[in-house]
């Protein structure tokens, strides 16, 4: 008597959803699974499937508007196994915080949190949360808070990048972003400030209708001291979720 067993297709399955993932967009990986069915019948129809796109995101209310919080260990878990991230003991990442208005016929902006790895390798950037309202949060902290909190954990313990079996730890390369971004993050002033300097705390003057900042000498350079005690002597600010 012949006995057929039958063996999941759970490995092909994730090894196709992580290829789709880099490579292909949903509607390219539709044609593609429209294509492999015949042949592949274990194969789901729709991508979303495939990708197990969650249904809902869980939103948490930052006035004037909604954030979601998709996660930075399982955005870097989440990454296509690579032999080079696979082997590394250490992993650079870059963030970036930027604020758009992606319709032209309304006041709707968004701020997206993105992350990538830059060393070993250049991975292309991933996110990590996004906030959605008629202008940018009110609260910076409650912004980042989430963030901020996972991103420490991680800096403690590592992450698996790719479900390797290994942890690798991970160090902090840079924030990417504009002068108001950059502003909003640090809790400082704007860059047409009078303490808008990210190299010194001393305050600037305007002549000519320009902002002058003199040159910093070692009493005004800007550390992690002098901004919390310029953070001190005004009582309006608070220091940001990133000092």
């Amino acid at each position: 008597m012949t006995i057929k067993v039958f063996q999941p297709q759970i490995n092909r399955s994730q090894e196709v959803q992580r290829s789709a993932l880099m490579i292909f967009s949903h509607s390219d990986c539709g044609q593609l699974l429209a294509i492999l069915r015949p042949s592949k019948p274990w194969l789901p129809v729709d991508p979303r499937t495939l990708m197990k796109t969650p249904r809902t995101t869980d939103l948490r209310l930052i006035a004037p508007g909604e954030y979601g919080h998709y996660g930075l260990e399982q955005a870097l878990e989440r990454i296509q196994p690579n032999p080079i991230l696979q082997a590394a003991e250490y992993v650079s990442l870059q963030f970036n915080v930027d604020g758009m208005n992606p319709f032209r016929d309304t006041n709707l902006c968004i701020w997206p949190i993105l992350g990538r790895i830059i060393d070993p390798v250049l991975i292309s950037p991933f996110l990590v949360g996004l906030y959605s309202g008629t202008k940018k949060p009110d609260d910076v902290n409650s912004y980042l808070r989430p963030f901020v909190e996972k991103l420490l954990q991680l800096l403690e313990r590592g992450v698996n990048i790719g479900h390797s079996n290994t942890r690798a730890k991970i160090c902090i390369s840079s924030f990417v972003c504009d002068s108001p971004a950059r502003a909003f993050i640090k809790r400082k002033m704007t860059h047409t400030g009078y303490f808008s300097c990210d190299h010194c705390v001393q305050r600037g003057f305007y002549t000519e209708k320009k902002l002058h900042i003199p040159k910093p000498t070692a009493h005004y350079e800007r550390t992690q001291c002098s901004v919390l005690g310029l953070i001190a002597t005004r009582l309006s600010w608070n220091a940001s979720p990133l000092i």
